[in-house]
């Protein structure tokens, strides 16, 4: 699972407010869908978006399978939206 924060710093007014192009303002926390340990890599999977170790468990040969990691410099692109 992918969730986004705000973790605002509340940067100085002289600075001035960067809204939502701020980096912080958009913060990916990776967290395993089987585990839910928080992860720096997930693999995304038919059984969900799954942790290496979790993914390991699944799927005897984790190298031979063609699974899509997620990272935080990715994670937009995995998000899935409720409304489908």
């Amino acid at each position: 699972m992918i969730r986004f924060e705000n973790e605002c710093v509340g940067c100085p007014p002289h600075m001035g407010c960067l809204g939502s192009a701020c980096p912080y303002s958009h913060v990916a926390y990776l967290t395993c869908d089987k585990c839910e340990d928080e992860v720096e890599e997930l693999y995304d999977t038919n059984e969900g978006q799954l942790c290496e170790e979790c993914a390991r468990k699944m799927y005897d040969d984790l190298e031979g399978e063609e699974f899509r990691i997620i990272d935080v410099d990715n994670a937009t692109d995995f998000v899935r939206c409720e409304d489908e």
